[in-house]
């Protein structure tokens, strides 16, 4: 006699976010007085919303931020 069972499946999803951040710079190299832009991508990959996201970017040394030029 074989007796046989069938098991239930159980399927888990997992919802969680993903931060991908990226920076590139305008130029290699830069003289004095020459302007240099930075450019950041921040991108959610995950599945549900990121929340209490914070970014901080320090300024380079030997640089100087150029105050009004950020854009979001």
């Amino acid at each position: 006699i074989t007796i046989t069972v069938p098991s239930n499946t159980v399927m888990t999803v997992v919802n969680s976010s993903g931060l991908n951040v990226m920076k590139s710079v305008s130029a290699a190299e830069a003289g004095v007085g020459d302007t240099l832009t930075y450019t950041v991508r921040i991108q959610n990959i995950g599945t549900v919303a990121a929340t209490n996201v914070s970014f901080v970017d320090p300024i380079p040394s030997g640089t100087t931020f150029v105050a009004n030029s950020v854009v979001i």
